[in-house]
């Protein structure tokens, strides 16, 4: 494959062979090979005639089916060149080999890469080895997806068109189910349109078994997913979903949901809702007919085999409305599988069609649609179509109300139908609509936009329990989603923790602690130093009763403590005040800066914990965290580090958010919602107690902090001031009951 490389080696060992033999005439290389290039596309050059002599000195099996190995793996015998390669062709981590199952699933997504970029046949002309190279470090074989649609022929084509389009964009593969009948649907012709047209290939669709730890996402868009279904594919790969309708229980296994069509699923169970990424047509009409005179083409579309003939008898009590109201020039379209609706004969106005090439780009030319509420529906009403769906099911008929469609029943009268037209004409636009015709005005790209989010979530890694990592994440339940985070509470030990996060990675920088704290709080930390030092004192009061209880009154000594997450380090100002011998560990520069040049104590710039540590960063009296704790994603390592850093019984305490408080007992879904993306744990009291415990901590002492009444839902409905009895009186309680927002714990190593 690498025959650019293999070309310019030979020049290299021609080199080699000549300055040898000049020194020496009986000079010969045996093996000679570069290091480095990707395992698979390995170039050697071997002598024959010390391959024919190896065979006498070797039986080794190795030796004798891989060639090269009889003679490197005999280097007292032969002489072999191990050169590096050039910086070029020198990717030994890339992977062109096909070994295994998934090198095979990773050769064809390679190939199937490099057509999609030169879109044109791999054979024409050889494949230089940088073509290769960029292939294998593209997001489409680093991190290759799986999109799962619907194809029962129950829900219309529209998820299999959306999956073959996104299928096209991102080099992916799709899974279709082996199929019960040989039988060819509609959904197959689809298929084999997209492979004809060169916009997917064959081989991308799967229809065996799934490799497993191939794929790194599988996404569903396979509008309800069974039990069954959601058990077998989330055995292989973590599992997205778009538009997914089925119920809670599924949904666990479901690691970030999207919602592009509107849904009655509660708003809190999706991650993202964004009707931005419907995909809608190019084209628009400039406006739509303003009487049924003006109606002159007209599409009743539901997809499937429209075995009650729900679509004919439309189109003959339309045309018997339109003959009514005087208007004869016009032309109504049925779409339909039905056998006998495309073989029978009807009034030349009524014309029955199997399929329409790119309906979504021909629609604008209807005046009137008539479809099931879906992408249709929505395609339809961008283009400033008339539009009235009819609904296969319940759920169908809410969601097109909801959404602000005129929906009818496939019984519906002459009479009531003639007056659901004339309504179309005096309606108002419900938002969405509004929305829909906006974005097609604004010609945005969706499909650009679904591609690069898809991709997007597909290179994010699922997350487990930061003290747990248990591997049986799907056992524990998903508690809150919003389009940044899907948070998860560990069955084992109660902790809730972020398992799949969509958001930059925070930079514990000057700006993070200068105008992103102001935005929160309304002043830089520095500014707020005095303030938060104040806190740290009271805090350290209680620290320095417990050192002077345990430890000082039997070692008359100062305490030494290391303040991890120090900041600009108003905790270990406060503690010096208090005579203790300060230390602090930041991952900020800025910080360590000001704590060491400007407080002039020890403070390294690190992140915890910290390999080779200097010598005097041991043997604490005290280990401290001010909400910090929450941003580690390794916990486990984090709290056993702490435990050998600290002195016997020495202490450690923190600060942190709690879902016990006000907020998160009362407004769950907001309390969640605004927890920051990188608080990657969120801890109460009880578990607090509960997981240190485990650790070797015992507490001494929590302390309920960020009380406040206001947030209390009545409170917040009657408008209750400060000054008034039942906000002081929801005030007592708060404290009373330990239902702080926040709280503090102090702990003693066992």
């Amino acid at each position: 494959m690498f025959y650019d490389a293999a070309e310019k080696m030979i020049e290299s060992y021609e080199q080699k062979l000549k300055t040898g033999l000049s020194t020496n005439p009986n000079f010969k290389i045996d093996y000679f090979t570069w290091t480095g290039l990707p395992h698979g596309s390995g170039v050697e050059i071997l002598s024959t005639l010390s391959l024919l002599e190896s065979i006498n000195y070797t039986s080794d099996p190795y030796d004798h089916e891989h060639v090269g190995p009889a003679l490197y793996n005999h280097k007292d015998r032969y002489n072999c060149v191990f050169e590096p390669a050039p910086e070029k062709w020198n990717h030994p981590k890339l992977r062109t080999t096909v070994d295994t199952i998934n090198d095979f699933y990773r050769a064809k997504t390679i190939v199937n890469y490099i057509k999609n970029k030169e879109r044109k046949q791999i054979l024409e002309n050889p494949i230089d080895s940088q073509t290769v190279i960029d292939a294998c470090n593209s997001d489409a074989v680093k991190t290759p997806l799986l999109f799962v649609p619907n194809v029962d022929g129950k829900h219309g084509s529209g998820h299999l068109k959306r999956v073959l389009d996104l299928a096209s964009v991102l080099c992916a593969d799709i899974y279709i189910p082996p199929k019960k009948s040989s039988k060819t649907t509609v959904l197959d012709k689809i298929i084999e349109k997209y492979i004809l047209q060169g916009l997917i290939y064959k081989d991308q669709i799967l229809s065996e078994e799934i490799p497993k730890d191939f794929y790194s996402s599988i996404i569903l868009d396979n509008f309800c997913t069974s039990q069954k279904e959601i058990d077998y594919f989330s055995q292989f790969a973590k599992v997205l979903s778009i538009d997914e309708g089925s119920n809670s229980k599924i949904l666990e296994k479901i690691s970030y949901s999207v919602n592009v069509i509107p849904s009655l699923i509660k708003e809190e169970n999706i991650n993202l809702t964004n009707f931005d990424l419907i995909p809608l047509p190019k084209n628009q009409k400039d406006y739509p007919a303003k009487s049924i005179k003006d109606i002159k083409k007209v599409i009743i579309a539901f997809g499937g085999t429209d075995k009650s003939f729900v679509s004919i008898n439309l189109a003959s009590k339309l045309e018997n409305i339109f003959l009514s109201e005087k208007n004869e020039d016009f032309e109504i379209t049925i779409v339909t599988n039905n056998k006998q609706i495309l073989e029978n004969e009807y009034s030349p106005r009524i014309v029955p069609k199997n399929s329409i090439e790119n309906l979504r780009e021909k629609i604008y030319e209807y005046d009137l649609v008539i479809t099931h509420y879906g992408f249709t529906a929505f395609e339809a009403i961008s283009s400033n179509c008339l539009v009235l769906t009819l609904s296969p099911t319940k759920l169908h008929k809410k969601l097109s109300k909801k959404m602000g469609f005129t929906n009818i029943h496939k019984g519906i009268s002459e009479d009531k139908l003639k007056k659901e037209l004339k309504n179309l004409f005096e309606k108002e636009d419900s938002d969405f609509i509004v929305n829909l015709k906006k974005n097609n005005l604004n010609k945005i790209d969706s499909q650009k936009e679904f591609s690069s989010l898809v991709r997007t979530l597909s290179e994010k890694e699922i997350k487990l329990c930061p003290v747990c990592n248990s591997k049986s994440i799907y056992l524990d339940k998903i508690i809150s989603r919003d389009k940044i985070k899907t948070i998860r509470r560990c069955k084992i030990c109660n902790l809730d923790y972020i398992s799949f996060e969509n958001a930059p990675k925070t930079q514990y920088n000057a700006d993070y602690f200068g105008q992103e704290y102001k935005n929160q709080y309304g002043k830089t930390y520095l500014e707020d130093f005095n303030s938060i030092k104040n806190s740290c004192l009271r805090r350290h009061k209680i620290i320095d009763l417990i050192f002077t209880k345990k430890i000082a009154n039997k070692e008359s000594r100062n305490g030494k403590v290391l303040d991890i997450g120090c900041a600009y380090g108003p905790y270990l100002s406060a503690a010096k005040e208090f005579n203790w011998i300060p230390y602090g560990i930041e991952p900020s520069s800025e910080g360590v800066d000001y704590v060491k040049n400007k407080l002039n104590y020890n403070a390294i710039c690190s992140k915890f914990p910290v390999e080779n540590l200097p010598i005097d960063y041991n043997n604490f009296d005290a280990i401290t965290m001010w909400y910090v704790i929450e941003h580690f994603e390794n916990l486990d390592e984090v709290l056993k580090s702490v435990y050998m850093m600290l002195n016997s019984k020495g202490i450690f305490a923190f600060s942190t958010p709690s879902n016990r408080g006000i907020s998160g007992k009362y407004n769950p879904v907001d309390f969640y919602k605004n927890s920051p993306s990188d608080h990657f744990s969120i801890w109460n009291p009880k578990n607090a107690k509960k997981i240190l415990k485990k650790y070797g901590f015992k507490t001494v002492k929590i302390v309920s902090t960020g009380i406040h009444p206001e947030r209390f839902p009545f409170i917040k409905k009657h408008g209750i001031k400060k000054e008034q009895f039942l906000y002081k009186f929801f005030e007592f309680y708060a404290k009373l009951f330990s239902l702080g927002d926040t709280f503090e714990i102090y702990t003693t190593k066992k």
